[in-house]
């Protein structure tokens, strides 16, 4: 969901939606959906979006020949510990090391996602994991292979995929005395909700890989704007792709 792209959903401003058409290839994929600690559905500190009960994300399969195609995966996982096949670790605030331990019993891919940070050369919010068995850390996030998050300059990202082999692990996130979830010194990053370390189950045998969508490394302005945007422009061009789709559903 890209700010540019939507359009108003009613009551405040800030509710906005967004309706896309999507050609999926045949495959695996993770549905997300991500909110903050205000305004949101039963919690609304504006006036609630006229649809109220559609906060969140919905995908549908469009036409009689996707009937079937889209199908839920079973919710079981490799790593327990826990009921579902995520472990979050965020939003995490200032002055903080949580840890979470759970088992992999059998060889479990996982995807990490870790938003941090750094500070000169080195990280001061950061994650790690580590294999219990062992003693060892088994990845550990560093701003060399880190990217830009949005926000302020040393808002840093990493997602990274993991085989674990089977034993016990703790996943662990600690944070300085400042500019963390809730209390940020600069400008936060564009999802602030995973300023920590969240850990994903992956089907058996995927291939993931991922490219950050913003790599300009360039700190933002005092607004909290990463680039200019010609509202006027962005809503022409959304306007058109609706045209576009609604040719293709008449045809």
């Amino acid at each position: 969901m890209d700010t540019i792209a939507t359009f108003p959903a009613g009551g405040a401003a800030k509710n906005r939606e967004v309706q896309s058409y999507v050609v999926l290839d045949p495959g695996s994929y993770n549905l997300c959906y991500a909110t903050d600690d205000s305004h949101a559905y039963d919690d609304w500190n504006d006036e609630p979006p006229y649809d109220s009960d559609l906060w969140g994300i919905q995908l549908l399969p469009l036409g009689d020949s996707a009937a079937g195609q889209v199908v839920p995966a079973p919710t079981s996982s490799g790593a327990s510990g826990t009921d579902q096949t995520m472990i979050s670790l965020a939003p995490a605030k200032d002055g903080q090391h949580v840890v979470k331990r759970f088992t992999s019993e059998g060889t479990t891919n996982v995807l990490l996602i870790c938003v941090g940070e750094g500070v000169g050369d080195e990280m001061a919010d950061y994650g790690w994991l580590e294999n219990l068995d062992t003693g060892k850390t088994v990845w550990e996030m560093s701003l060399e292979e880190s990217w830009w998050a949005g926000g302020a300059k040393k808002n840093r990202e990493i997602r990274v995929a993991l085989k674990l082999p089977p034993a016990k692990y703790a996943l662990h996130y600690e944070t300085d005395d400042s500019h963390a979830f809730g209390d940020w010194n600069a400008a936060p990053p564009r999802q602030p909700h995973l300023w920590g370390i969240t850990l994903i189950e992956l089907p058996p045998g995927s291939k993931y890989t991922y490219t950050p969508r913003h790599k300009r490394e360039a700190p933002l302005d005092e607004d909290g704007k990463d680039w200019d945007v010609d509202p006027d422009a962005a809503h022409e061009k959304y306007q058109r792709l609706l045209e576009k789709l609604q040719e293709k559903k008449n045809r």
